[in-house]
């Protein structure tokens, strides 16, 4: 598997192309045509427990099985933080914090998301990715989250430096399959994957990504193998076409998959929405222009996906700018809140 850039045990990543190619677009991603149908652990992986589901204990998850509700994304900055207070009265249910997204450089995650823990006091998700962290680094960073009671993590490879023009040596010493997997035996067992006690035992909920846009096969794939490793929820990329994410959800839910799956939104300026359509894929001449309308059919598509899979969320996105939070806020809460 070393032909990979990321060094990816359990492909394909959620980079790879819906054609087949790797995202840094100068080959063919080695996972296209045959990929794991089980858990792949490196020889590091000492102890190897059975995960087993476990009963949520966030509000988030809680919640998100009895109605509709939404996740705030935060990029970690010094102008979003400054605009945080925006966010008083809207009715997130958490507010999520990506780690240097688009391999690009941002506050440190961890810390920025514990000022956000103090300053709201609502449960956060921080996306913790393997691009610039070792095994080692991510345990203690693992170890931190837990101390400072944040409530769940995302698990992903994460982007490769090269999209986002950094010059930094990416360490990629995990896959997202074996980030998870370490994430849950740290929480459901207190050790690490040597089997070695660990100072404090963390309570975290841990998640994975979910690409529509790949081939339904790998896609669900991906998933199934996501869950064996202890994935406990899912969220997907940016959608602006609601039926490849019917078309996979329709499939898990096939495959007996019933945990919470967060649908990401973008709400942004159009220009915005049609310039990261183009980079994911999607036509923009299917995007409507007006803002309401577009924000209509993202409501429309999670009540319908409720309807058809069950535990169903929202994943709002302004790439930060806090203040369209509340153009989304006022078109959920008649939506879904005003009877």
């Amino acid at each position: 598997m070393s032909g990979c850039p990321k060094r990816v045990l359990n492909g394909p990543c959620g980079g790879m192309k819906p054609d087949g190619s790797c995202e840094l677009g100068d080959r063919q991603c080695i996972f296209s045509e045959k990929y794991p149908s089980k858990v792949v652990l490196d020889h590091g992986f000492r102890f190897r427990p059975e995960i087993r589901r476990r009963q949520s204990f966030t509000k988030l998850l809680a919640e998100v099985e009895e109605r509709a509700v939404w996740i705030a994304e935060i990029p970690p900055s010094a102008k979003a933080f400054d605009d945080i207070e925006l966010l008083r009265g809207l009715s997130f249910t958490a507010l999520s914090v990506p780690e240097n997204p688009l391999a690009r450089l941002h506050i440190e995650p961890a810390v920025f998301t514990q000022l956000l823990k103090e300053r709201l006091g609502c449960e956060l998700m921080i996306h913790l990715t393997c691009r610039d962290l070792s095994r080692l680094a991510i345990k203690s960073r693992i170890l931190a989250m837990g101390l400072c009671g944040l409530e769940h993590i995302l698990a992903l490879t994460g982007d490769h430096p090269k999209l986002g023009r950094e010059e930094s040596a990416p360490v990629f010493d995990l896959d997202s399959i074996r980030l998870i997997y370490l994430a849950r035996i740290m929480s459901d067992y207190g050790v690490d994957e040597l089997g070695n006690k660990l100072q404090l035992k963390p309570r975290i909920q841990v998640g994975a990504g979910l690409n529509p846009y790949l081939p339904l096969d790998i896609e669900v794939s991906r998933t199934l193998r996501k869950l064996e490793a202890g994935a406990e929820f899912f969220v997907t990329q940016l959608i602006f076409d609601a039926e490849p994410v019917k078309r996979a959800l329709k499939k898990l839910r096939e495959s007996g998959v019933n945990v919470p799956v967060f649908i990401g939104f973008l709400v942004a300026e159009d220009e915005v929405i049609r310039k990261t359509a183009e980079i994911i894929g999607i036509p923009g001449a299917d995007i409507p222009r007006d803002p309401e309308k577009l924000i209509e059919e993202y409501l429309e598509t999670v009540e319908e996906l409720r309807r058809l899979y069950g535990p169903v969320g929202a994943f709002i996105s302004t790439l930060g700018r806090i203040g369209n939070f509340k153009l989304w806020d006022r078109a959920f809460r008649s939506y879904f809140m005003s009877s």
